[in-house]
């Protein structure tokens, strides 16, 4: 019986953190990648729809990837297509002449240009 207990506690407790996962999105979303820092201060960001996730830090060089084949005055409004995953964490991006704000922060895995 105690062991019968114990497994119900430890089945609980992983489907406690199954419902924990990340959100992770399997189809490619239209999606616009942002750095307008030379008019708005503000450094790379993700925008699908209406939300603002934070790149994070292994996403970059997908980015760096896609920005260094466009020409470009330092300014990027980038229409593409993504796959992604929201991490559950927060980030920093500044913002406004170096004004940092929080945001949540996206993992890219692909990233498709239009």
């Amino acid at each position: 019986m105690k062991n019968t207990i114990t497994f119900a506690f430890l089945f609980f407790l992983f489907s406690a953190q199954m419902c924990e996962k990340q959100e992770i999105k399997t189809e490619l979303v239209q999606a616009q990648l942002v750095n307008n820092i030379a008019i708005d201060g503000c450094s790379w960001r993700l925008v699908v729809g209406n939300e603002v996730y934070a790149p994070s830090t292994a996403s970059q060089k997908l980015i760096d990837n896609v920005a260094s084949k466009i020409a470009s005055n330092g300014t990027y409004d980038i229409d593409v297509k993504v796959r992604y995953t929201l991490t559950k964490n927060k980030k920093a991006i500044v913002c406004g002449w170096g004004v940092r704000k929080e945001i949540d922060e996206a993992e890219i895995t692909e990233i498709v240009t239009l």
